[in-house]
């Protein structure tokens, strides 16, 4: 077990922690300890959360640059989709088996009426992943804030089953028995 350090360096660390200057690891670099012995010290004092760093919220985009940016999102939602049906295309396409090897390092090619069960494997995944990534586009341009989808979430949320039930059907759309 290393030796106990002695109350001036501690002294001076904690000073170094409460300054807010520098990070655990500078100051660990600076009176040569170990990153941990500067976090026990922090903790010691009464600040656990010294070097808990939080990251600033991002600022939304100002209106013509967030329309330029879903503009851009339905472009790329469109190619996913794209590439998803080329994809699944070339699954009832003939296909060309080739390779490269022998002591010559000859090339040789066969058609095939279809895909082997490996190809048809990989183009059936990157056409799955195409559409997910379309679908993930289009979950994050259709938010819960907009229209009656917002007056939904109120109903539900601040009258919960309170609300006569043909209000309820008409914000929420839920079918009322």
């Amino acid at each position: 077990m290393p030796a106990r350090i002695d109350q001036g360096r501690r002294d001076a660390i904690l000073s170094d922690i409460q300054a807010g200057l520098l990070g655990r690891n500078a100051i660990a670099r600076r009176h040569d300890v170990a990153p941990s012995t500067v976090g026990s010290i922090a903790v010691d004092a009464g600040m656990p959360a010294a070097f808990v760093r939080e990251l600033p919220e991002p600022e939304p985009l100002p209106g013509p640059l967030a329309a330029d940016a879903k503009a851009r999102r339905a472009h790329l939602e469109e190619r996913f989709l794209a590439e998803a049906e080329l994809m699944l295309d070339e699954l009832h396409r003939p296909y060309v088996a080739y390779s490269f090897g022998g002591r010559d390092n000859t090339y040789a090619e066969h058609q095939l009426p279809a895909p082997p069960d490996t190809a048809r494997r990989n183009l059936m995944v990157s056409a799955a992943v195409a559409m997910d990534k379309a679908l993930a586009i289009s979950r994050h341009d259709s938010s819960a804030t907009d229209g009656v989808t917002e007056v939904a979430v109120w109903v539900r949320t601040r009258m919960g089953g309170g609300a006569p039930p043909e209000m309820r059907q008409l914000i929420t759309g839920e079918v009322i028995g």
